[in-house]
């Protein structure tokens, strides 16, 4: 088997399978553990943005496995590399910043790219308005 956890935690997780047979019997695998460092790096920083697309709703966007209390600022790029709209934020002490983006109704339909840079770290989530 063999799966990829596209959200990992930052530090320890534990994972198992659990087979279920066609009788509806089921067993589990045993335990397995890995360690995900949280040292600062590009890969670590984990972005989810919903809804994606957008039909001229608010969008929430949560970032995870940033550091404790960093800062953490935003733009919303058009198809024109044209800022159209600034954010700044604060993770909380487990490093997670969760931020509603305003409604997205004065935005033309197309594709944006919400850019973002948390210390020395940056990152990037495209966002489609339809």
């Amino acid at each position: 088997y063999q799966l990829t956890d596209n959200a990992p935690f930052a530090g320890q997780s534990y994972y198992r399978l659990k087979q279920t047979d066609f009788d509806g019997s089921f067993e589990y695998s045993d335990w397995r553990s890995i360690f995900i460092g949280t040292e600062a790096s590009a890969e670590t920083v984990q972005t989810f943005l919903y809804p994606n697309p957008s039909r001229g709703n608010a969008v929430t966007l949560e970032l995870n496995a940033l550091l404790p209390h960093q800062a953490v600022a935003l733009d919303l790029i058009d198809m024109l590399g044209q800022p159209v709209l600034q954010l700044r934020g604060v993770a909380d002490t487990n490093g997670q910043l969760v931020l509603n983006i305003p409604g997205t109704e004065y935005l033309a339909t197309g594709i944006y790219t919400l850019r973002g840079e948390a210390g020395e770290r940056q990152f990037s989530q495209k966002m489609i308005v339809r």
